[in-house]
């Protein structure tokens, strides 16, 4: 009798693992058509975001990125046109920045150290890809 009330329950236990190796399965699978699915490039958010209005510090927040990160993204847009660079920094800022270009600085580093500091990294890319492009 008490053969068989031991096999019931391992009878159960095998049933449980039976089920829960399926469900295990089944996330899996799920997973993996999740990654096969073609995902937007991060870049193409961040545009269609801040097309749709939102700002830089706005779209950094909702996606939890830093504010460079986002500059970044839109630097792209910038050199191929789909953004004017007026829509990223002001015209004052873009002027200034142009004429650092202009002069014999080098690098990112040399042009940061020739403007005002509250010019950011950020902004001085932006300029680059646009002046890049005209």
């Amino acid at each position: 009798m008490r053969f068989m009330l031991d096999a019931m329950q391992s009878g159960d236990v095998f049933s449980k693992d039976i089920s829960r190796n399926a469900k295990s399965t089944a996330l899996v699978r799920e997973r993996l058509a999740e990654k096969e699915k073609p995902k937007t490039p991060t870049a193409e958010v961040s545009f269609e975001m801040f097309r749709s209005g939102k700002s830089i510090g706005a779209i950094a927040k909702e996606r939890g990125l830093v504010q460079g990160t986002i500059e970044s993204h839109l630097t792209k847009y910038v050199a191929n046109g789909s953004i004017p660079i007026t829509e990223l920094v002001e015209e004052q800022k873009v002027k200034k920045i142009m004429e650092v270009l202009k002069s014999d600085a080098v690098g990112l580093g040399e042009v940061k150290s020739k403007l005002p500091k509250n010019y950011s990294f950020g902004e001085i890319r932006l300029v680059v890809a646009h002046h890049g492009k005209s």
